[in-house]
């Protein structure tokens, strides 16, 4: 709870409270994605990165089309 309540800016006393709102999101963007799921292994840094790049190589064959 410690590691959750840290990872969203809170105190652990915000999940003791009678009532917690969770934003609704209304809306998503592609060139935004954000997590956190502890340390990644070596296999899903390599993964992300891929991703990063094969995202730039979009970008650039769409600047081009």
């Amino acid at each position: 709870m410690e590691k959750i309540a840290q990872a969203l800016g809170k105190d652990v006393e915000f999940f003791l409270k009678d009532s917690i709102s969770i934003p609704e999101i209304n809306h998503f963007t592609f060139n935004k994605i954000a997590f956190y799921a502890g340390e990644p292994s070596k296999k899903q840094e390599r993964i992300a990165n891929q991703l990063a790049d094969y995202r730039t190589k979009w970008n650039s064959y769409c600047a081009l089309v």
